[in-house]
């Protein structure tokens, strides 16, 4: 019930300082990109490549292109393209997502689907529980 009437409050807000104001629509800002070809828009490697540049080795960056060559003066078509891995990705969290998988893929065996299995397991837990609760272990 207090959402709904901070929601009302905030509405009424809104309608009081938009009353006066001119609402346009127009189309989306478009990557900042303002010509005709698709093709041709910056990516993200574009917009950081002055920072990327020394830092080839930390980002671990492939590049896939063929440069052309003084003597063409009307180069063929080419593709040029860049990928990065981050390290912290690969050498941090991939390296213990991938051991909390194969620990829990040795688990998966008593994931059978059927609720007297685990109408089962919920009981040697409590039998496990009471015998530690007696053993003064927990």
């Amino acid at each position: 019930m207090l959402f709904i009437g901070i929601t009302a409050v905030l509405y009424f807000i809104k309608v009081l300082f938009a009353k006066n104001k001119i609402i346009e629509q127009g189309p989306t800002w478009g990557c900042g990109y303002t010509g005709n070809a698709e093709k041709l828009q910056y990516t993200a490697s574009s917009y950081a490549e002055n920072y990327s540049t020394d830092m080839d080795n930390l980002l671990n960056q492939k590049t896939s292109y063929k440069p052309i060559a003084a003597e063409e003066i009307f180069p063929h078509e080419r593709s040029y393209k860049t990928h990065s891995e981050s390290l912290a990705e690969e050498k941090l969290f991939l390296r213990i997502t991938m051991a909390m998988q194969k620990f829990l893929n040795r688990l998966a065996f008593v994931q059978t689907g059927k609720t007297q299995h685990y109408i089962m397991y919920m009981f040697v837990l409590f039998i496990a529980l009471i015998l530690l609760t007696i053993f003064n272990v927990i």
